[in-house]
């Protein structure tokens, strides 16, 4: 008798602390205003392509010189947590990334849009982050 009252104890602060969760994961939703590629190379990059393989979404740019960056707004989305594929050329040789998922910052202010950052580096390296 004695275990089963510990169970409906349990129970009871389960379907009571639920609705509470699950609003509190709904305000921690983020919003994405925007999408900026960057090219924190030595050397110009081409035939860039990133694609969500979850909504089969493909973006691409076909140049962006050296320390330079591409950028692109479109209206509130929220984050889904996909994983991004990267592609492009450089200096001759073709590049693709395993699939990344974004960092998101601990600090990051949720009650504002961000931008999703995809940041190509030296020797064919990619990061992937949300920022303000």
């Amino acid at each position: 008798m004695r275990v089963m009252k510990s169970w409906l104890f349990f129970i009871v602060w389960g379907i009571l602390l639920l609705p509470g969760c699950a609003v509190f994961q709904s305000q921690q939703s983020i919003s994405v205003r925007g999408l900026t590629i960057r090219n924190d190379s030595n050397r110009d990059i081409r035939n860039i392509r990133l694609y969500v393989e979850r909504t089969r979404s493909t973006v691409t740019c076909t140049f962006i010189p050296a320390g330079g960056e591409f950028s692109t707004e479109f209206p509130l989305r929220t984050y889904q947590g996909n994983y991004v594929i990267t592609a492009w050329q450089q200096n001759g040789r073709q590049y693709e990334t395993p699939p990344l998922y974004a960092h998101i910052p601990e600090d990051l202010d949720r009650t504002r849009p961000v931008d999703a950052v995809v940041t190509i580096n030296q020797q064919g390296t990619v990061t992937v982050e949300l920022s303000p």
